[in-house]
């Protein structure tokens, strides 16, 4: 009999000490996953600041771009203009020069090389504006495309962590405490009957 009850406590030991074991290892697990998940937030954070830079270094790019292109552009029609006022001013000239230019058609032509000037420098202007507003527009657009892919990055979020359960752990010692002894009883009444 004391046999049987050194092989019912030594079995009980056992799985109080199981029980035991499976706990730390549970909690081993938590921590490590705890620390994973801790490493890809903090790699999540790191991803979404790099992408964030990345978007505002592309939008000055791109928008310094823009406005060299526009500079360009006013530049251009500017000389333009430029060129306009000095071919006008050559064609009154020879007006003037020629001897055929009397009166009153004199002063129609005269007043042809103003109006054409005139024309040609509002459709310049008018372009100016048109541009002017289109480089506004990219630049906006650039603008919005730099903030929606800084926002679009989805940052980590760690999940929640099952940890061991300290309860389940004492129910598992109990019931093999409460096995234990009932093992116990049921082989001492076997053997006292």
């Amino acid at each position: 009999m004391c046999s049987i009850t050194a092989a019912l406590v030594a079995s009980t030991a056992l799985s109080i000490a199981s029980a035991g074991a499976g706990y730390m290892q549970e909690t081993e697990q938590a921590n490590a996953q705890a620390e994973y998940q801790a490493k890809v937030a903090a790699e999540s954070r790191r991803a979404a600041e790099q992408n964030a830079k990345v978007a505002e270094e592309s939008y000055h790019e791109q928008a310094a771009a823009q406005s060299i292109q526009y500079m360009q552009q006013q530049e251009q029609t500017a000389q333009n203009v430029q060129d306009l006022q000095k071919e006008r001013m050559q064609k009154v000239g020879t007006a003037v020069a020629s001897s055929e230019s009397a009166g009153m058609s004199f002063q129609n032509l005269i007043a042809d090389f103003y109006r054409q000037e005139a024309n040609y420098r509002n459709n310049y202007n008018r372009n100016m504006e048109y541009n002017k507003t289109a480089f506004e527009t990219n630049v906006n657009g650039l603008r919005r495309t730099a903030k929606n892919q800084s926002a679009s990055f989805q940052n980590y979020i760690p999940s929640n962590i099952q940890g061991p359960s300290l309860l389940g752990t004492g129910l598992s010692i109990g019931g093999s405490i409460a096995q234990g002894a009932f093992d116990y009883y049921t082989l001492q009444k076997k053997y006292s009957a």
